[in-house]
């Protein structure tokens, strides 16, 4: 009888464990399902929060590029717009200087004289005919120096306008 009580106590030792977890299971299968559940929501949370962050620098270097671009850019502008204004003073200067030639000129009747006013002349002409070609060149460079500036501001407030959209993602609630 001895031989089999040992057995049988084994057995029932056995089963006991068995009934007590089975009997905790439903309340900790809800407990581990909503913590399970908990820690997914809180990792989305976070893959979701390093990527905006993630993002946001990059658009804010983005912003410091496109920053450095219009400042650049801003200065082609200054620099076309002050050879122009040098190109078309120089060009008045001739345009003065070619008008006093011609009073001067239209007085004198002696021929060595006359002929080498005309040859002044000439020069004069040739030289306001480059300086007209000069001021139209730097005046086309000066406005293609504009469009571009308006091209990078206009990509700089987009950036900015990006940064700032995502700026209040973040700080609604719940995102």
């Amino acid at each position: 009888m001895k031989t089999i009580a040992v057995p049988l106590a084994l057995a029932s030792l056995a089963l006991v464990p068995a009934q007590g977890r089975g009997q905790t299971a439903p309340a900790d299968r809800a407990s581990l399902g909503a913590l399970v559940l908990e820690v997914r929501l809180l990792r989305q949370a976070i893959e979701k929060q390093t990527a905006a962050v993630v993002k946001s620098q990059l658009l804010a270097s983005q912003l410091a590029v496109q920053n450095q671009r219009v400042v650049r850019a801003q200065d082609a502008v200054d620099r076309a717009a002050n050879a122009v204004e040098a190109a078309a003073r120089k060009q008045d200067q001739l345009r003065g200087s070619l008008a006093d030639h011609n009073r001067v000129s239209a007085d004198v009747i002696e021929e060595p004289r006359r002929s080498q006013l005309e040859r002044e002349g000439e020069t004069l002409r040739a030289q306001l005919r480059d300086q007209d070609r000069t001021v139209v060149r730097l005046t086309t460079r000066h406005s293609e120096s504009e469009k571009r500036l308006a091209t990078e501001q206009r990509l700089y407030e987009d950036l900015e306008s990006s940064l700032s959209g995502l700026d209040r993602q973040l700080q609604r609630p719940g995102s």
